[in-house]
């Protein structure tokens, strides 16, 4: 787990590093929720990979525990279901990492 003033799983800590990283978080295939999801009901419409990179690697399913926290925000004006990181998410993040790395700094 990753603490902010709350918490949230790693998986979801993991895909705001990635939101962060590339400016958003795209989904084409909103009717499947996780990889999972697809692999059980996709019938072979596409491949894996192709899923994985249409839906930001199948993660839609952690979106809501980012909104929660006010850490992204929908991005309307994008043609598919898009995320950005929200204000609060990036001062929040950055206060994150900056305690990591100085957590970090002292084990060396």
């Amino acid at each position: 787990m990753v603490e902010f003033r709350f918490n949230i799983s790693d998986e979801a800590f993991n895909l705001l590093m990635n939101i962060n990283k590339d400016g958003y978080a795209e989904y084409r295939d909103t009717e499947y929720s996780s990889v999972d999801d697809f692999i059980n009901t996709s019938n072979g419409i596409m491949t894996l990979e192709s899923f994985k990179n249409r839906n930001c690697g199948g993660t839609f399913y952690l979106i809501d525990e980012l909104l929660e926290h006010n850490l992204v925000e929908s991005n309307m004006d994008s043609w598919h279901t898009t995320y950005n990181m929200s204000e609060n998410g990036k001062s929040l993040l950055s206060n994150v990492i900056r305690k990591l790395k100085l957590e970090h700094l002292k084990t060396v």
